[in-house]
This record gives C-alpha cells, structure tokens and sequence, in this order.
C-alpha cells in the first residue's frame, strides 16, 4: 500500500499538476517529431497553394516565411500554439494567446487550434492592412517582387530579409507552386470550414477584408522574427549537392524521395521545365 501511496503522490500528483499548468495557461503539448525543412515543405505546401489562389499572395512567399519565422515547425510557438508567422495578439485580437519573451518580455502571441488558421491569419493580415497594399500590384509568380516590397513594408526590420527568403524560394524550388497549374498536393477537409468560420471566430472575414478600404494604419513595426537567419543561411550553404545518374525506370519523384528532397527542389536546381527524366541523364541532387 506505501508504494501504492508513494507512486501517486510522486508521480502521478506533479504530472497532473503539469497537465493543469499547461492548460490553465492556455498551452497545448508540442509534437516531439522535429520536422526537416523539406517535411515541413511537403505538409505545409497544399495549404499555401489554396490561399494563393484564394487571396494571390504566393505560395513560394507564404511557405519562405513559415520557414523563417517558425523554424520550419519546429520553434515553440509553432509547436506549442500553431503559430507559424510569429503574429501577436494586437488590440483587435479575438481568439487565444499564449506570452512569450520576444522582442519585449511578456509579449502576447495568437494561439491556434491548428496550423491552418495561423495560414488563414498570415493571408488576413497581408490583405487587410495598407501597409502591404502594394503588394498585390504584383502577379503571384513574382516572387522577387514580393520579396522586396515586404521588405520595404517593414514587415522584418533586417535588410536581409529580401535576399534570405528570395534564397529560400529559389533553392528549394517554391516557385514551383507559384503556377496556376500545380495540382500536386493534398490538403485536409478542415480548411474550408475554418475559412468559413473565420469571421465567427476571429471576428472578421479574410475574404472581405481585401475589399476594405477604410483600413485604420498600423504602424510600422517589424512583424518578423529574423533569428533564424543564421541558421537558415548556413543549413543552405551546409546542404551538400552531388551529380547522379538517372536509372531505367527511374522517376523524379522516386529519386527525390530517395535522396529525402522535393521534386521542385530538383527541377529547380537542374532547370528543368518538366519531371520528365531519361535513363542515362545526369542531374543535381540535394543530400
């Protein structure tokens, strides 16, 4: 019987304390799987494609600046509150928040209850703000333009900004899911009814808020986490390239998934038009 007592009292009490802690305070349990920045492309990818096409901000953009602000999933407000842009709460703020020490102590961060609303909001807050007005003067395969003038809108205050998401894109063959042809991806059900919801939720619609015109001016402070950068940049120029010779029967989704890259990170680095491959054809593959 002691030991019975003696478990409950030195396990099972402090587990469920944590447990109370974690959701008193508005806090979910992360995933323990570390993601790899191509995993984190291919799961992230659908869900960035259907909001270029519901919105016109590129999929290429949206996906970079996951990949930056969050550590590609694997930051702690991404695995703790779904927030994969680094959004704070701001006064017109509507749902749950979790604090975190940022740029000040105690700052108030957006919680989700998945991934996907934190896309939605990343759409709703380029849409609705003049700041980033100008942007959807450019098309949605313009991705260097996007770059540049999320720059220029100050939505990082680091003027590497342009050039490391530009790198991100291009090295890893976003802008492959730019073209309005691009088919190849998958996407769970529970995207259109968080769409649909939005407005009930947060208390604003993403697809009204484009046609907003009297849209009161937020003012200019960096919305990006730039401390990744480093590391980005080094991951990249760390990723070693190696030539390889296509087999028979060989795919280029095959010798991706071989090689644990991405199709478009192929095509790109090779400068192919097509994932068509022949036997006996020597391309650059990433390791």
């Amino acid at each position: 019987m002691r030991n019975k007592n003696y478990f409950s009292e030195k396990i099972l009490l402090p587990a469920y304390l944590a447990c109370c802690f974690f959701l008193f305070c508005g806090i979910s349990f992360p995933s323990a799987v570390w993601l790899s920045l191509n995993d984190y492309i291919e799961k992230y990818k659908g869900i960035a494609i259907m909001e270029m096409q519901r919105t016109g901000i590129p999929a290429s953009i949206t996906l970079a600046q996951g990949i930056v602000e969050s550590n590609y999933g694997n930051s702690m407000l991404a695995k703790y509150s779904n927030n994969h842009f680094g959004i704070k709460c701001r006064s017109t703020w509507k749902g749950a928040s979790v604090r975190l020490h940022d740029d000040k102590p105690n700052e108030c961060f957006r919680k989700y209850n998945h991934p996907y609303e934190s896309f939605i909001d990343h759409s709703y807050l380029l849409t609705s703000s003049e700041r980033y007005a100008t942007l959807f003067n450019y098309k949605s395969t313009d991705y260097r333009s996007w770059a540049q003038g999320l720059q220029k809108a100050h939505y990082a205050s680091s003027k590497r900004y342009a050039r490391v998401i530009t790198s991100i894109v291009e090295f890893y063959g976003l802008h492959y899911y730019d073209t309005s042809t691009y088919q190849k991806y998958s996407i769970h059900p529970v995207y259109v009814d968080m769409v649909e919801k939005y407005a009930q939720k947060y208390g604003m619609s993403p697809d009204a808020a484009a046609a907003i015109t009297d849209v009161q001016t937020i003012p200019v402070e960096s919305e990006a986490d730039t401390s990744n950068f480093n590391n980005l940049t080094q991951l990249i120029a760390n990723t070693v390239k190696t030539e390889y010779t296509v087999q028979p029967g060989e795919t280029m989704y095959g010798i991706a998934r071989k090689f644990g890259t991405t199709v478009e990170a192929i095509q790109s680095l090779n400068a192919l038009p097509t994932t068509q491959l022949k036997a006996g054809q020597i391309i650059v593959v990433l390791q």
